[in-house]
């Protein structure tokens, strides 16, 4: 989970392209339609005096049509999907709808594409040149590899409250079970079955070392992403846990697993999603909270912006600014029950805001404030409203199931200790005592071994899953067959 306005960025768990300011430049039609488009371009993004690596890699496929992937090195994001890649004689159009994204730009050499960036409602000068040579990605050591020891079935799973399908793959342990077995829900922002962030495939290498320990797990594709139906954008929280009480019910219906043995491992905001489904479905065999909110995400997001902010090298004073107009605007949200007011109140705050952080009639503040206001939208989405008036206490109160909650000591986005602490305190208040509490000392949000624990981390690291969080997760599970 990551909102925060020193920089707009949409919640976790995606990689999102961060965008300023340029000039926009109209294309006109020349080039030549036979020189091929396909093959890998890149090209940089500058703004404000930095600049952003792009590479696009563009490949024909049978039907004569195109398909594409973008990658940003410097976000460390790789493989991001081109949900629309439509090319005419030398003209070029990728749409990336997930991250309010085109790409328009005319072939007017064999090795050169000129074009425009647009990202919501900015606009970027794109200069691609043809790339000879792909650049390689950092090494990902834990994904597997070869002939796996155990077996892999695709399914589809029909989530009849939302009338459409979800895309999963079950991964089952050798021999012939009952297994224990566990559904993995992803973090926040449209997610693969793989929780696939910067470049990280985290939920493929807990299957894969679960299956490898006799544990049984589904991950599925969120709602309106990759293999799965539905509408991500409109949909909310409580939306995502009837997709999650769905996988499980199919999982436990599965004759391999041991269905007095079928719970939840839910990261991030997937913490937050298993204990409302436990809460109202007393046969969930167990939850493991891996980074769960244990307060409400209001407060939660106060404490994680200043620590990013902090990991980021903002000063005090900028701090304190985003930390007073943050407050003020999830009152706001929180409370104000007129939406026509509330949007008012809102941009009267970012206004402030940008005008606190910037000279007075700078480029700079225009720049920072039409950055701000562009995150209006986004802020009164279905999901955030009821994102912000979360608090987790209400259904961790109603979990009766064993649980076993971790996070790692250097976790910017859910910091350890109040959100562990919260946990431990509202599953005392239901008379859980077969609880667990394990902080991971020197990991992150993401379970990786770190340094600062700050989000710019995640893609330069290759551990993906900080092995003793794996084996924890799967000896715990195992106790509970005994």
């Amino acid at each position: 989970m990551s909102v925060y306005f020193k920089k707009i960025k949409t919640m976790k768990n995606k990689s999102i392209i961060i965008l300023c300011c340029a000039f926009f430049m109209h294309l006109s039609g020349f080039g030549q339609s036979e020189w091929p488009i396909y093959g890998s371009w890149a090209g940089k993004l500058s703004f404000q005096g930095q600049s952003l690596r792009m590479v696009f890699h563009i490949e024909q496929v049978e039907d004569g049509g195109y398909k594409a992937s973008i990658d940003s090195p410097d976000q460390g994001a790789y493989g991001l999907n081109v949900q629309q890649c439509e090319v005419d004689s030398n003209k070029l159009v990728l749409r990336l709808p997930n991250l309010m994204a085109t790409f328009e730009g005319i072939m007017v050499h064999p090795d050169t594409i000129i074009g425009t960036w647009k990202q919501a409602g900015l606009v970027f000068d794109l200069l691609l040149l043809r790339q000879k040579n792909k650049e390689s990605r950092p090494g990902r050591p834990q994904e597997p590899v070869g002939e796996l020891p155990y077996r892999v079935k695709e399914v589809s799973i029909n989530q009849s409250t939302g009338g459409f399908n979800l895309a999963a793959t079950i991964t089952i342990p050798p021999g012939d079970g009952p297994f224990p077995a566990a559904v993995l829900i992803s973090g926040s922002g449209p997610q693969n079955r793989d929780e696939e962030i910067m470049g990280h495939k985290p939920f493929l290498v807990l299957a894969d070392f679960l299956a490898r320990n006799g544990i049984m797990t589904l991950r599925y594709d969120d709602r309106g992403t990759a293999g799965s139906g539905g509408d991500f954008a409109a949909s909310t929280t409580y939306d995502f846990s009837n997709d999650a009480e769905a996988a499980w019910s199919f999982l436990r219906s599965q004759p391999e697993t041991n269905a007095h043995l079928c719970g939840m491992i839910g990261h991030s905001e997937g913490g937050m999603i298993a204990p409302i489904v436990a809460a109202r479905n007393p046969v969930i065999g167990f939850l493991v909270l891996m980074a769960a909110p244990g307060t409400p995400t209001d407060m939660l997001l106060l404490k994680q912006a200043r620590l990013i902010s902090e990991a980021q090298g903002a000063s005090e004073k900028e701090i304190r600014l985003t930390e007073k107009s943050n407050k003020e605007i999830f009152r706001v949200l929180k409370y104000e029950e007129n939406e026509t007011t509330a949007r008012k109140l809102v941009r009267q705050t970012l206004i402030a805001l940008s005008d606190s952080l910037t000279p007075d009639g700078s480029q700079l503040e225009e720049s920072m404030q039409q950055q701000l206001l562009l995150s209006v939208d986004q802020l009164f989405s279905p999901w955030f409203l009821n994102f912000i008036r979360f608090d987790p206490a209400i259904y961790l109160k109603q979990v009766k199931c064993p649980v076993l909650a971790i996070n790692g000591s250097k976790d910017r986005q859910v910091p350890a200790a109040e959100n562990l602490d919260g946990i431990e305190k509202n599953l005392k208040a239901a008379g859980n005592d077969n609880t667990k509490i394990v902080l991971f000392d020197g990991l992150n949000h993401l379970f990786q071994t770190a340094e600062t624990g700050s989000p710019a981390e995640y893609a330069t690291i290759e551990e993906t899953l900080a092995p003793q969080v794996m084996q924890t997760i799967s000896d715990w599970i195992q106790t509970l067959s005994k």
